[in-house]
């Protein structure tokens, strides 16, 4: 439980969560994909921001999407990769993307780390980062359901709650 390990410090009218550690509550967001699905990935900011105000979120991209998530203001700090390469060159243009990649996350810790894909494949990516807990597109959460929409699949990844059903 990632509520047990937080404290809430009070700053004027705001509430800051803490982690055990006393610094920001930090997320890592593992989303590489084609903008429509980055789009409705960005719900993911809204939900963290209702659940964890003041989070540092750190989200992983591909070039693809990389000025669509650097645009939202509430990402702190955004980590780009290479995607064509990644998804599409030979295995040794795949290892020169992770290696850099994980040595980058080697030592860094997050409260909580989202992969918005189902593919285990995407859980190498963060693979070095430590995680108080991980929450992914898995055979422990299943898949996003079909016919829902995609956003509130997203905010279930973040909350672990059940969104609207799409129309």
């Amino acid at each position: 439980a990632l509520y047990m390990r937080l404290h809430i410090m009070f700053r004027s009218d705001e509430i800051i969560w803490k982690s055990s550690e006393g610094s920001c509550l930090r997320v890592l967001i593992v989303k590489i994909g084609a903008v429509g699905d980055t789009v409705m990935a960005l719900s993911m900011l809204d939900a963290l921001d209702q659940q964890w105000p003041g989070a540092h979120i750190t989200w992983l991209c591909g070039e693809t999407v990389a000025p669509l998530v650097q645009a939202a203001e509430r990402v702190n700090e955004v980590v780009v990769l290479n995607d064509r390469k990644l998804f599409k060159g030979s295995i040794g243009s795949v290892f020169s993307i992770l290696v850099p990649l994980w040595l980058k996350f080697l030592g860094k810790n997050y409260d909580l780390i989202l992969t918005g894909h189902s593919d285990p494949r995407y859980l190498l990516l963060s693979l070095t980062a430590s995680g108080n807990q991980r929450r992914s597109f898995g055979k422990d959460r299943g898949g996003p359901i079909t016919g829902r929409y995609h956003g509130d699949e997203y905010v279930r990844l973040v909350t672990g709650n059940d969104g609207p059903l799409a129309p």
